[in-house]
């Protein structure tokens, strides 16, 4: 039989953890967990050993971890703001910070990060006006830029003894609706309230720009069954520049059956498809529902292999799998007006863990792939087909993490645990340090690699983004006691640097892919205040410099949204490959080229807003970004 992580392949037998003993493969302690016959059953007290060394790597050659400057927050949620470097921290605030404030929020300057450079002026711009507990909330970006935050948590008291004056209760923010202003990144607008109290909600930005606001509990940590919102609600922001009032959301059920077998509702993985339905995903099961027809069930997914569908496995909070959506490729033929009648899509799932988990449970270790194939029947209705799903062996357990997608179309793995669940320190144990990559091109045996490891443990509450500048940013986790971790054999303790503030980790920092390091294209057309304003099925050119040596043309020209992150979600989160028009070059004689791409034809495929550009070339090394608002 073949023996990885919390499954057993081939012959079905299986052991079990009992008494604290453990058996380890590469490095991580295992827990084998079997079902036969709807029932679990328990093999040998010990599994056997497996002795496969860690995976060890050449100097520099797996990218550069960076220590930037303090953020004076310690964030459960971090969020790109729309057309500039700057990133929106938000924290739980219940521990002292390193400057004896009691701020929840807080802008982060990446153009100020360097540790090297010090100029006078602060990394942190504070935000004091946050009075509620507006973490645990969801959130998107407006089409124009602004930040919006929906639900959140019940009041707590902002700060313990020793963190300074100024300490009181933050306010019920359950059923808040905030607004940040990007212009003015110093407070926010309490705007609005939601139709049903929402905690660890999922928000998804729709085809006309509106936020749909999916599940969460109406309670922090509600039963499922009693307390779940098996609901959404759909709100539109009005621009200040519109007169009268912000409207009320408006709320739809979903059929509750199905919202049940998604287990929770905590942070599931949702996204829009390019049919204007939206997907959704929990432990091991999902469905498509029209967010326009009063949440009616269009399809659901194809059961999971028995190994991989165990009645325990967990996928949503507190056993949290990084969902994503890989790119979507609009072919170059493509015209201004299309809505393709057979379109693609696919989506990963990493890693997870099982239900009632202790800190000593392995966290799964593999993550599970799908597909669905969207095409339209006489009628103009939209049908749907799943196609079988992929279970990938990842290098080892891993879930709370977050997963980020680089321009080339790799894909950064960072923070996470590989035992317990999520919650207080002592309930995640067995950090992993070690970035990977995931090529979801590549055969499905040879799709990971382990890269460089941090000194810097993030566990609970980490967060990460991809950045204009292509590298990603790394900030958070405020429940890392190192008393109470353990480490893997793998980890020499003299390279882990424990946080100067006890739980709280308020250091940033940044990873860096060795493809960055390529010589890369520079984009040299934008307009000078660094965004073009393109319309729907818009053609418009890309100029760049290019003088390096490794590539002969221009591969891909990708639109990112910005990252909008918190307990490994990423609710903004989607890529688009544009069609390329026309691809021409003079590196030869000057450096130059020019590539002619077509904007996404309707908000199905790019809801309203802003995003990041990038150009990669056919060596798979890219540009910094620049921003295009899609309007």
């Amino acid at each position: 039989r073949r023996v990885h992580g919390n499954f057993v392949h081939g012959n079905w037998g299986g052991c079990y953890l009992k008494g604290g003993d453990a058996s380890t493969y590469a490095g991580y302690t295992t827990v084998m967990y079997v079902q036969r016959n709807d029932a679990f059953t328990s093999g040998p007290d010990i599994c056997p050993a497996d002795t496969t060394p860690a995976p060890t790597l050449p100097p520099g050659a797996g990218g550069v971890w960076t220590i930037l400057k303090q953020a004076n927050v310690a964030p459960a949620h971090a969020i790109l703001i729309p057309g500039t470097q700057k990133v929106l921290l938000v924290e739980r605030p219940t521990l002292p910070h390193p400057v004896k404030t009691d701020e929840m929020a807080l802008v982060y300057d990446m153009t100020l990060a360097d540790v090297s450079v010090n100029n006078g002026l602060s990394v942190n711009t504070p935000i004091f006006n946050v009075y509620d507990s507006a973490f645990c909330s969801g959130h998107m970006s407006t089409p124009d830029g602004d930040i919006v935050l929906l639900g959140g948590n019940p009041p707590i008291n902002k700060c313990i003894a020793g963190s300074g004056a100024g300490c009181d209760m933050a306010a019920d923010g359950l059923s808040l609706i905030r607004v940040f202003n990007r212009t003015n990144p110093t407070q926010v607008s309490y705007v609005r309230t939601l139709a049903r109290p929402r905690f660890y909600p999922s928000v998804i930005t729709l085809p006309d720009g509106s936020a749909l606001t999916l599940g969460g509990s109406t309670v922090p940590d509600g039963m499922v069954g009693f307390d779940v919102n098996s609901n959404y609600e759909v709100w539109k922001f009005k621009p200040p520049s519109v007169p009268g009032f912000q409207p009320a959301p408006k709320l739809y059920n979903i059929p509750r059956d199905w919202a049940l077998k998604t287990r929770g509702l905590w942070y599931p993985f949702v996204t829009l498809l390019p049919s204007g339905d939206a997907l959704i995903f929990g432990d091991q099961d999902g469905f498509i529902f029209d967010p326009s027809d009063s949440g009616a069930v269009r399809a659901t997914t194809s059961p999971l292999p028995e190994y991989a569908r165990f009645d325990t496995a967990s996928r949503t909070y507190p056993y949290e799998a990084p969902g994503r959506l890989l790119p979507i490729k609009l072919p170059d033929d493509m015209s201004p007006t299309d809505s393709l009648p057979t379109d693609t899509i696919e989506f990963v799932l990493w890693g997870g863990n099982t239900v009632h988990s202790a800190a000593t449970n392995a966290a799964l270790d593999t993550a599970i792939r799908g597909s669905v194939t969207m095409q339209k029947n006489s009628t103009g209705q939209w049908v749907y087909t799943f196609g079988p799903w992929q279970v990938e062996q990842m290098p080892g357990p891993r879930f709370q993490h977050c997963v980020v997608n680089l321009p080339n179309g790799k894909w950064i793995h960072v923070n996470g645990a590989r035992r317990g669940f999520q919650g207080e320190s002592g309930m995640a144990t067995y950090p992993e340090l070690a970035a990977w990559e995931y090529n979801p091109d590549a055969p499905i045996d040879q799709r990971y690699k382990v890269l460089a490891r941090s000194k810097i443990i993030r566990m609970y509450h980490n967060t990460a983004c991809l950045l204009p500048s292509g590298v990603v940013g790394v900030w958070g986790s405020d429940r890392n006691m190192l008393s109470k971790i353990s480490l893997s054999a793998d980890v020499d303790p003299t390279t882990v640097e424990a946080s100067p503030w006890g739980e709280a980790e308020f250091r940033a920092e940044s990873f860096t892919h060795p493809d960055w390091y390529l010589p890369k294209p520079v984009i040299s057309n934008w307009p000078a205040n660094g965004t073009l304003y393109v319309g729907y099925g818009q053609l418009f050119d890309v100029t760049y410099t290019y003088t390096g040596t490794g590539a002969t043309t221009v591969q891909q020209v990708t639109l990112h949204a910005p990252c909008s992150t918190t307990h490994g979600t990423d609710m903004n989160q989607r890529t688009l490959i544009l069609p390329i028009k026309q691809n021409t070059n003079t590196f030869a004689t000057n450096n130059q080229g020019i590539v002619t791409v077509m904007s996404p034809p309707n908000g199905r495929y790019a809801p309203p807003g802003y995003y990041l550009l990038f150009v990669t070339m056919d060596d798979k090394a890219y540009s910094s970004g620049v921003w295009v608002q899609i309007l």
